[in-house]
C-alpha cells in the first residue's frame, strides 16, 4: 500500500487569488516524501500533459488516480458533460493514471423520473464509454461513495453503500470497482449502524481510497486525528479486506502559508506511514 495525496489541492495559496502551478504542486508533494500523487490536469492540452508527465516521471513519481468531474452542481447539459468526461479521462491517461474516480450520483431530473433502478441505468449509460476507454488503456474506474446533501431537494444516488455496490456490479467487469471515501462514509453513516459497518461490505470491489477526517457530520476534509474518525478500526478493516490499493489523502479546504507548507506535508506523510503500519 503506497501513500498518495491529491497534489492539485495545493494549487490554492493562502489569502491570494494567485495559484501555484501543477509543477509546484508536484514539487511540494515530492519534498514531503510522496512519490505517488492523485492528479487531474483537466484543462491541459496534450502537449502540456506530455510535458507534465515527463516531469513527474523524471522525479521518480507516478500518478495513481485522477478524479473525473461531476455535474450535480454545475448542471451542464449531459451531452457536453460526456465530452468533458472523455477529455479528462484522456488527460489522466496521458499522466499515467491507473484509476479514474467517479461520482455515480448523476441524474437528469429535468426529463426523467427518479428511482433507484433509473439511477443505476442512467449512470451505467453515462459512464460505460469511460469504462470502455479505461479498459482499452490499462486503467480502471472506481465509483465513489457520496452522502445525501439534499441539493435542490433531489436524492443523491450512491450515498447508500448498497447503491454503490449495485452500480459497480451493473458493469459486470473486473475493470470497475469502488473508491471508499472515509469522510463521506462517516457523514452518511454517523448515526445508526455506523460507517464502520459499511466498508466491509465492499469486499474485493475496493480498489481506491480517499482519506480525510471530519466531525459533527460535516464534510470538511481535515487532517486525520483532527476529527472523530476511528482510524484504528478503519485500518483493521482494510487489513481484513486484504486491500492492495493505495492510501490516498484527499484534502480540500485548508490553505497553508508557504513557510509552513512543506513541514505540514511532511507531517501528513508521517501520519500516513503511521496509519498504514497499524
Amino acid at each position: 500500500m503506497d501513500l498518495s495525496i491529491n497534489a492539485e489541492h495545493f494549487l490554492h495559496k493562502r489569502c491570494s487569488d494567485q495559484k501555484r502551478s501543477l509543477y509546484e504542486c508536484v514539487d511540494i508533494a515530492y519534498a514531503a516524501g510522496f512519490r505517488v500523487i492523485d492528479l487531474n490536469a483537466r484543462e491541459a492540452s496534450p502537449y502540456e500533459i506530455a510535458k507534465l508527465s515527463d516531469y513527474i516521471g523524471g522525479k521518480g513519481m507516478r500518478v495513481n488516480q485522477s478524479h473525473l468531474p461531476f455535474n450535480r452542481y454545475k448542471k451542464e447539459n449531459f451531452e457536453d458533460f460526456s465530452k468533458s468526461l472523455k477529455k479528462c479521462a484522456e488527460n489522466a491517461c496521458g499522466l499515467g493514471s491507473k484509476i479514474l474516480v467517479i461520482h455515480g450520483d448523476e441524474f437528469d431530473f429535468k426529463t426523467k423520473e427518479f428511482s433507484r433502478e433509473a439511477a443505476i441505468e442512467f449512470n451505467y449509460e453515462l459512464f460505460a464509454p469511460i469504462a470502455e476507454y479505461a479498459e482499452k488503456h490499462d486503467m480502471k474506474i472506481a465509483f465513489e461513495n457520496v452522502f445525501e446533501d439534499n441539493f435542490d431537494g433531489h436524492p443523491r444516488f450512491c450515498s447508500i453503500t448498497e447503491d454503490l455496490i449495485d452500480l459497480c456490479d451493473r458493469f459486470q467487469s473486473e475493470n470497475v470497482g469502488i473508491c471508499w471515501d472515509f469522510g463521506h462514509g462517516r457523514v452518511q453513516y454517523e448515526k445508526g449502524e455506523g460507517y464502520l459497518n459499511e466498508l466491509p461490505k465492499l469486499g474485493d470491489r475496493l480498489i481506491a481510497t480517499h482519506v480525510h477526517d471530519n466531525y459533527y457530520g460535516n464534510d470538511i476534509h481535515c487532517f486525520p486525528f483532527l476529527g472523530m474518525m476511528r482510524w484504528e478500526e478503519c485500518m483493521q478493516i482494510l487489513k481484513d479486506l486484504n486491500y492492495k490499493g493505495d492510501f490516498t489523502f484527499e484534502f480540500v479546504y485548508d490553505r497553508i502559508p508557504d513557510e509552513l507548507l512543506v513541514d505540514y506535508m511532511k507531517l501528513i506523510y508521517k501520519t500516513g506511514e503511521y496509519l498504514i503500519n497499524l
